[in-house]
Parts: structure tokens; sequence; C-alpha cells
């Protein structure tokens, strides 16, 4: 019996030893396995914050995304407005402009009718002039002709001659055919 006890002791022992072997290799694995644990939750907490990081990036980023878009709408209506306001200027100075030719026109054709007007008025005034002057010297020919009827004076004298004829300067006649008056010196005799 003894040597069942002592073996039963060395069985023991050796389980003993065994299972303390398997206890320190399951310690082991179990303080392994706890390292892991920890290094899986640090690692875990750490794409936690990334996450959250990231989530809360993402956030700002669509936010700046919505406000930039709105800002892009914004400018797009001011676009077209713009283009609108351009359009309708071009319209505007297109019509100006054909305003404009119609009054440039309008003007010429004034300052023509003007001119021509001008003219006709000068024309009427140098015809009344030349009829007036006619008149004048008509009525100084006569009278001299009377004057020399009265005194006596031959029809064949010198005298009685139409260049010998004495005219004020206001009604003698012009050597010039220009627009303005020149009076000319007629000497005659006198009686």
């Amino acid at each position: 019996m003894v040597d069942l006890r002592s073996l039963r002791r060395h069985e023991v022992f050796l389980s003993l030893k065994k299972d303390l072997a398997m206890m320190k290799e399951e310690e082991g694995r179990h303080n392994a396995a706890m390292k892991a644990f920890n290094v899986a939750e640090k690692r875990t907490n750490e794409l936690k914050n990334k996450l959250t990081k990231v989530e809360r990036d993402k956030k700002s980023v669509e936010a700046a995304l919505d406000s930039v878009e709105r800002q892009a709408e914004g400018q797009r209506v001011l676009l077209r407005q713009a283009e609108d306001q351009l359009a309708a200027y071009k319209g505007q100075i297109i019509t100006l402009k054909k305003k404009l030719e119609e009054a440039k026109k309008a003007r010429a054709q004034a300052e023509q009718d003007g001119y021509d007007v001008g003219v006709a008025e000068t024309e009427k005034a140098l015809r009344v002039r030349a009829e007036v002057l006619g008149v004048c010297r008509n009525y100084c020919l006569q009278k001299w002709n009377e004057a020399f009827n009265q005194a006596g004076v031959e029809a064949s004298s010198v005298l009685r001659r139409a260049e010998s004829v004495y005219y004020p300067p206001a009604i003698r006649a012009s050597s010039s055919t220009s627009s303005k008056v020149v009076l000319t010196p007629c000497f005659a005799t006198r009686i």
C-alpha cells in the first residue's frame, strides 16, 4: 500500500504539477487575452474617437457644402438677373441708337430746311431790293427827264444818256454778283 500511496502521491503530484502547468498556461493565455482585450479596447476607443472626429468633420463639411450650394444658387440667380438686365440694356441701347440716328437725320433735315429757308428769304429779299432799286432808279430817271424837259434839254443831248443820270448812293446799281451789296459811284453832270 505504501507503494500505492507513493504511487498515488506521485500521480497526484504529477497531476497537480500538470494542473499547475495548465493553470499557468491558462493564466498566460488569460493574461495574453487580457492584454489583447486591453489593446483591442484601446484601439476601439481610438477608433471611436477617430469616428467621432470624422463624423464631426463630415457634418462640418456637409454644412459648408450646403452653405456653398446656397451661395452658388444665389450667384446663379444674380447671374440670371444680370444677364436679363444686360439683355434689356442692349435692347435699350439699340433703341437709343435708332433714336439718335433719327434725331441726327431730323437735325440734318432741319439744318437743310433752315438753310433752304434762309436762301429763299435772302433771294426774296435780294429780288425785292432789286425791284425797289429798279423802281427808285426809274423814278429818278423820270424825274431827271421831267427836269430836262422843263429845262429844255434836247432829247439827243449827252445829259439824257442813262450813264449820265445821277443816282443817290443808296440806289446805285451794283457791279458785284455776290450777295453782298456793293455800291459803285456813278459820275453824272448836274444841271
